[in-house]
């Protein structure tokens, strides 16, 4: 206070406009002291109150003037949550969505002396709406659309042949993917020096247009609500029906007729990971024969989270190539680049990100090698003498001979008329593998959902292999709708 009284002593014009800024909002009839509630301490009080201050501490600093008091802090995160919600109703009516949840943890601190002093957790379930403001809502005919459409489906499933087919159609759009990251290794070392090499802007060597990109650029962006935490831990079938029916009340389905619009009318897209929409197929099924068709849950289009799906494809190549210390395989080029903990697979923490890393890092290395290999040189500066055709030419040939399936067939036919070579087989298995997995974050990372959708059977034979019944079983849901089930408007 003596600072303040000094401030207003010495300059009292810059003391009368600090207090005019600070005054901001303030009702003037109640004469409030503007140096004691300004908008800094508003925001100050929501800032501590999401970063979990405790009550006793809000009301410490609320003592000390730098935050507004408890109960203006709680008001305060009222209204701006029911102003929240106000706005995801809009556009959710307005636009295209997609619901997700999954399960939530979250400890409880105890701070007061009790007879369990042991720490509270608590398990419940988070969920987020993603609204596509340039894309309306979906026509009211489609649920019955989609309704005709899998019931048709579910008469003539995708059998091995179409599969095969669907390999065979798409396998082209993914090996030209698979050669141009060849050939971007190459370019992008440091030894080629692309900015000073004399065809940097031949077309060989643009980057490959998508099969099909999702547009991009401010008026695309996907908004992103989160909705009210849920206290139902998503574990069982009954829980996932709790969790469904909260959401919906979030969403502002409450009367009956409502309810009823949404079963006869609305499609509501609902993704999650494999768990969550396992469970929820599961309650599609225990419903089927149910009277109407919201308690049939119609209305639900159900699709696996990407992300989960490429995260189950890394830790089935982690599976599949782990080896040792002393072979070839993954376990091998862990230990040579002193990566730790990536010997044993994890859901929680780092574990996804860092085994993503270290195969982009293992991948280059074998791709440069292919290329000494293929081009007799010493050193990859030396390619720099060659025209740019010539260098896609050679990304061509090392896929052929280093990456592609028909060259492990190749291999295992000439091996059954002399030794076995394992070795050289795993590596051609393995730099397959590498190179489907970047190819899938690629395409998805710049939204090619063409290629992520000529991936899709590659990934089942992946997954077949891999003996991962559930993913094969997803990926599968996937194909089936795409060419049996969804209409157009779904796809």
């Amino acid at each position: 206070m003596d600072t303040q009284r000094r401030v207003e002593r010495t300059a009292p014009r810059l003391w009368a406009l600090l207090a005019r800024l600070a005054g901001d909002g303030i009702d003037e009839k109640h004469d409030r002291d503007p140096s004691m509630c300004n908008s800094l301490q508003q925001l100050f009080a929501l800032y501590f109150k999401f970063k979990g201050l405790t009550e006793k501490g809000c009301q410490l600093l609320n003592y000390m003037g730098i935050t507004m008091s408890p109960m203006w802090t709680k008001n305060a995160v009222t209204k701006l949550s029911d102003e929240a919600m106000r706005a995801v109703r809009k556009e959710f009516d307005e636009h295209l969505s997609v619901v997700a949840h999954d399960n939530v943890y979250i400890s409880f601190r105890v701070f007061s002396q009790k007879l369990d002093k042991d720490l509270q957790n608590g398990h419940g379930t988070a969920a987020t709406i993603y609204t596509k403001r340039d894309a309306p809502r979906v026509s009211q005919e489609l649920n019955h659309a989609l309704q005709e459409q899998r019931a048709k489906g579910m008469t003539s499933p995708l059998d091995e042949p179409a599969i095969l087919d669907l390999i065979d159609a798409s396998r082209s759009q993914v090996d030209e993917h698979m050669v141009d990251y060849i050939l971007r290794i190459l370019i992008h070392s440091e030894e080629f020096d692309l900015q000073t090499y004399s065809q940097r802007d031949a077309p060989p060597l643009q980057p490959l247009p998508g099969v099909k990109i999702l547009p991009s650029g401010p008026d695309h962006i996907a908004v992103q609500h989160m909705l009210g935490t849920m206290d139902t831990p998503e574990q069982s079938y009954d829980d996932n029906d709790k969790v469904i029916a909260d959401i919906l009340r979030q969403l502002g389905y409450k009367t009956g007729e409502q309810l009823k619009d949404l079963g006869l009318h609305d499609v509501i897209f609902w993704v999650g990971d494999q768990l969550t929409v396992d469970r929820m197929r599961g309650l599609w099924k225990f419903r089927c024969q149910d009277y109407n068709s919201f308690a049939r849950m119609e209305y639900l289009h159900l699709s696996n989270g990407w992300l989960h799906l490429q995260m189950a494809l890394g830790k089935s190549i982690h599976k599949r190539h782990l080896g040792t210390e002393s072979g070839m395989g993954l376990k091998h080029a862990f230990c040579l680049l002193e990566r730790r903990g990536l010997d044993t697979v994890a859901t929680p923490g780092p574990f996804h990100e860092n085994l993503e890393r270290a195969l982009y890092t293992i991948a280059t290395a074998r791709i440069r090698a292919c290329w000494l290999a293929v081009t007799r040189v010493q050193n990859l500066q030396d390619l720099r003498q060659k025209m740019a055709d010539e260098l896609l030419t050679l990304a061509n040939e090392i896929y052929d001979k280093y990456v592609s399936p028909m060259a492990v067939d190749e291999e295992a036919a000439f091996q059954l008329e002399v030794a076995r070579d394992w070795v050289y087989a795993h590596a051609l298995t393995l730099n397959h593998d590498l190179l489907l997995y970047i190819v899938l974050d690629r395409a998805i990372k710049i939204g090619d959902v063409g290629l992520m959708e000529c991936l899709l059977p590659h990934l089942l034979l992946r997954f077949i292999a891999g003996r991962n019944s559930k993913y094969t079983i997803e990926v599968l849901e996937m194909l089936q709708g795409f060419h049996k089930e969804w209409p157009n408007e779904v796809k």
